[in-house]
């Protein structure tokens, strides 16, 4: 049972919801919004005054009703949002945006599990050892400050350690960091282990059997939260047991839980032995004075691994000595080189600082140092939106290298379309800028279809463009722009503002579906998202279906002020 006056439950749960949305796609939802509207949510399923979910006697949510699912996935499941991101050998990773309805019944059962599970395992000191080998924590387990930007912050033991919250991102920097010197201690070697394809290849059935493993089985945690992870990871994978989303807490949760089983089983392994151990979620890192105690760890790694069909990335398997590791982002140098970055007083970015700016990006990139440059981008970005920063001399330029290096290192291109879309923003010349971005738009269409490059595209120009040019590019949309983030960009504020893009969402599903129950099923298709935002930016009730019992009635409990 969830205690509605729980200290934290609010902040909770909003971080939890915060979490669906990966950290590097553009703010198209403000889930802040929706603070009241997550805890209104929780009250109501508790109160099973919802048709979406089937709850035990404890009122416990243990699987999904009233689902239709699109005819071209496996039943019962639901379709995720697809889109691909780029790995650091520029080769593309795939992420996903699962169903919110699904989603929310993750939320809740994780609220409902806080006391039981999450709270036992990181804020009772018992059990501070089954998580010490661990820099993936899921949440803080102690209270400590934090400064970011201009001001002070304190993180209370009890908070989910998500990153796209950006306070308790710095923490988990922070902590992280710390965590790591200290394992490595005086170690003269390191040996740093990554696993191929991980979110990919895990499971879906071993969230529960972890369950009767150490340390769970010892914990005698509830089973039938293991067993729902397994469920759901199922369900919003449309039906598929093999891989679990990348980019969103609950697989990060599922994850996190099978690897503290790994971290018992090599503590084991190492006991008594001259070495220690670190992970971060799937990144193995052993420090030790013996190279030969770390080249004979690879094979029983290997060994423990196979209990979950995970297998070591040979590609990624380095041993070094320790005094070459070093953090790839040097917040000093970027201050002595690049003072006007980081001042907190007006400055104007001069031809001459310009051209530093871009030979010392080119360095970067030869050093295959891509951490440094984001860095850097988040830092103009912040600069800039604090009105700190004069472009007036070097914006064209500027502009274009820009558009430059995010066709050319993709890696680099959510950050790079942030400061981008701040500089749009801000410009006297915004008319001209946009047309520069619409003169890439075929070119991207082609070359990126789905990836966060072209979705920060088309984000930047709906963001900044009027609803005309929103309507041009509206009547524009075929198979190569129509992820289902660019058409949630594409929704305007305003009653019957939405006709025409609503009338292009139902036709791509009927394409899909070649079907007419739309009505029943479409919300279960990766169209729920644009869906899901006209209802919440228009008020008009499309085909008298908005209001309908065929509408997910959960979903009906959020809105925001226009």
């Amino acid at each position: 049972m969830i205690d509605l006056n729980e200290k934290y439950l609010q902040e909770n749960s909003l971080i939890l919801l915060n979490s669906i949305w990966y950290a590097e796609l553009p703010p198209i939802l403000n889930f802040n919004d929706f603070s009241a509207d997550i805890l209104n949510v929780i009250e109501s399923i508790q109160n099973k005054n919802s048709n979406c979910y089937d709850l035990d006697d404890d009122n416990f949510i243990v699987n999904f009703k009233s689902i239709s699912s699109p005819p071209y996935i496996r039943r019962p499941g639901v379709e995720p949002i697809t889109f691909y991101d780029v790995k650091n050998n520029g080769s593309l990773r795939e992420m996903q945006i699962p169903n919110l309805q699904h989603y929310i019944a993750f939320i809740y059962n994780t609220i409902y599990m806080y006391d039981e599970i999450f709270s036992e395992l990181y804020i009772n000191k018992d059990n501070k050892k089954y998580i010490c080998n661990s820099n993936s924590y899921l949440m803080f387990e102690k209270t400590f400050k934090i400064s970011h930007e201009y001001d002070d912050f304190e993180i209370e033991a009890g908070i989910f350690a998500e990153r796209n919250n950006k306070i308790t991102s710095n923490a988990r920097i922070a902590t992280n960091r710390n965590t790591y010197y200290k394992k490595q201690g005086s170690y003269i070697y390191k040996l740093s282990i990554d696993l191929e394809s991980f979110f990919p290849n895990l499971y879906t059935h071993y969230f529960h059997r972890i369950y009767n493993k150490e340390p769970f089985k010892s914990l005698s945690f509830p089973e039938k939260y293991f067993e729902f992870l397994d469920v759901f990871h199922q369900r919003i994978n449309a039906n598929q047991t093999k891989g679990i989303p990348a980019g969103v807490f609950s697989s990060h949760v599922a994850a996190e839980l099978s690897m503290i089983c790994v971290d018992y089983e090599i503590s084991k392994l190492i006991e008594n032995k001259d070495i220690s151990y670190i992970r971060y979620v799937d990144d193995f890192t052993f420090f030790s004075n013996s190279q030969e105690l770390l080249e004979d760890l690879k094979i029983k790694l290997q060994q423990i691994l196979n209990e979950y069909r995970l297998r070591i990335n040979g590609n990624k398997t380095k041993l070094i000595p320790c005094i070459y590791d070093y953090p790839k982002v040097d917040m000093q140098e970027i201050e002595n080189d690049f003072f006007w970055i980081v001042s907190k007083e007006n400055v104007q970015l001069t031809d001459k600082e310009f051209v530093h700016l871009k030979k010392y990006f080119t360095k970067l990139i030869q050093d295959n140092n891509f951490s440094q440059i984001k860095t850097c981008i988040t830092l103009i970005v912040r600069k800039l939106s604090n009105d700190l920063l004069n472009l007036k001399e070097t914006e064209e330029f500027l502009f274009s290298y820009l558009l430059q290096l995010s066709q050319t290192y993709i890696i680099l291109s959510s950050r790079v379309y942030k400061l981008i879309d701040m500089m749009v923003n801000k410009s006297s010349k915004k008319d001209k800028l946009i047309k520069i971005l619409f003169d890439y738009n075929e070119l991207i269409d082609n070359k990126y279809s789905n990836t966060i490059l072209q979705i920060w595209h088309y984000y930047t120009i709906i963001n900044n463009c009027n609803n005309d040019l929103i309507d041009e590019l509206i009547a524009k949309l075929d198979s190569n722009n129509n992820n289902p983030v660019i058409l949630a960009s594409l929704v305007k504020i305003g009653k019957k503002s939405n006709t025409k893009l609503f009338q292009y969402i139902l036709e791509e599903y009927k394409k899909l579906s070649n079907n007419n129950n739309w009505k029943s099923e479409i919300m279960n298709s990766k169209l729920w998202l644009p869906i899901f935002m006209i209802r919440l930016k228009d008020d008009n009730d499309y085909r008298h279906w908005f209001n309908s019992n065929d509408f997910p009635d959960i979903l009906k409990e959020f809105s925001i002020e226009l």
